[in-house]
């Protein structure tokens, strides 16, 4: 395959074509994939681009299928911003609205702030080059902040106090998804967080849940409220990190879970991240119990190269992934980069067993003229 990046003037362009080779014992054959994106700047800082993708042959079937779309952006004034696209599939076989749209409203202001969105996703959108994590849905979404300042001089900078609602449904308008949300946080002068929020969710399910191994959640709507409290310091500390607790229902049982993120350094070319989450769900269904355990360590040789190792643990797959990159970037935009990964299962006694093990050499040389 191949990508091209340019930008001419107040033009922006990008390309990439990739063809991936048969393999008959699965029943794949030879396919292309291409996708073609041009953007222009307009007014001071807002843009309008159109946007198209191909694979060849679809994955329903030996004929081409086609994505196109337009899209924009508009900042107007210092915190206003607009964006909206539209998008559409050509998919030989498929039925039904093969349309996307979404438009989206942001004001940003220091003391005020407004956000609201409607996004729709047809039955029959289908883009085959890249994701789509929900089909066949609509979804609105509004949020509003009130964020004063202390007029006398305290510890606390900020206050903020927000409210969301997010609402989707199906083709049909009838409710699929809820989550109304109210949280407040402080923010210290220095730099840490503290919040607690309270959010009220509905999920319909129209096909049983097996949220873990022996635990399914029948078909069935749920309402549940959920309270979680957190507290982050602030990233100019050497040792730093976030403490978050939920407690609340789970589709008809309770979630109780703790988390730590944390970052520490260790001096200035050294960085160790440690993360760790329990959680501990009970239902009429069955009870578990899930855990993960995750550090990444990372060694800053110059500004131009780095290394960096991320190990992770979870009892939920009773899986053991470890990732190990080297990037050089050897002239400026120019990078070379080495990836070693492998998975491994815990259900054996002793070393945990190989599942899958890559090893990855990419190059890539910055051309310009």
């Amino acid at each position: 395959g191949g990508r091209l990046l340019g930008r001419a003037g107040p033009y922006n362009v990008g390309a990439l074509n990739m063809e991936t080779g048969e393999v008959p014992a699965i029943g794949k054959a030879a396919t292309n994939f291409s996708v073609f994106r041009m953007t222009r700047d307009i007014l001071r800082r807002s843009r309008v681009g159109v946007i198209g993708s191909a694979r060849n042959p679809s994955a329903l079937g030996s004929q081409a299928s086609y994505t196109f779309g337009t899209a924009a952006q508009f900042q107007l004034l210092d915190n206003v911003n607009i964006q909206s696209y539209y998008a559409r599939t050509d998919t030989p076989g498929a039925k039904g609205d093969q349309s996307s749209y979404r438009t989206r409203y942001d004001w940003n202001a220091d003391r005020w702030g407004v956000q609201a969105e409607y996004l729709n996703v047809g039955d029959g959108f289908n883009p085959e080059v890249g994701f789509l994590r929900r089909k066949a849905f609509k979804r609105s979404f509004g949020q509003f902040r009130f964020s004063p300042r202390p007029k006398q001089p305290s510890r606390v900078r900020r206050h903020y106090y927000e409210a969301s609602l997010d609402y989707t449904t199906g083709m049909t308008n009838k409710l699929e998804t809820r989550e109304a949300q109210l949280t407040y946080r402080v923010e210290t002068n220095g730099g840490d967080f503290a919040s607690v929020e309270v959010t009220n969710s509905y999920e319909g399910l129209t096909l049983p849940f097996a949220v873990n191994s022996g635990v399914t959640v029948p078909v069935g709507n749920y309402t549940f409220t959920q309270t979680r409290a957190s507290y982050f310091f602030g990233p100019q500390r050497p040792i730093n990190g976030g403490l978050n607790m939920t407690y609340g229902g789970f589709f008809g049982g309770t979630l109780r879970e703790v988390s730590w993120r944390g970052r520490g350094e260790l001096g200035s070319r050294y960085l160790v991240e440690p993360n760790i989450s329990w959680n501990r769900v009970t239902t009429q269904w069955g009870n578990f119990t899930t855990n993960l355990v995750a550090g990444r360590f990372t060694w800053t040789m110059t500004n131009r190269r780095f290394f960096s190792v991320l190990a992770q643990y979870q009892s939920a797959t009773n899986s053991v992934t470890t990732n190990a990159r080297f990037r050089w970037e050897y002239i400026p935009g120019s990078e070379l980069f080495i990836v070693y990964s492998d998975g491994r299962n815990t259900l054996n006694q002793g070393f945990p067993q190989l599942d899958n093990r890559s090893f990855i050499v990419k190059v890539t040389r910055l051309l310009r003229w």
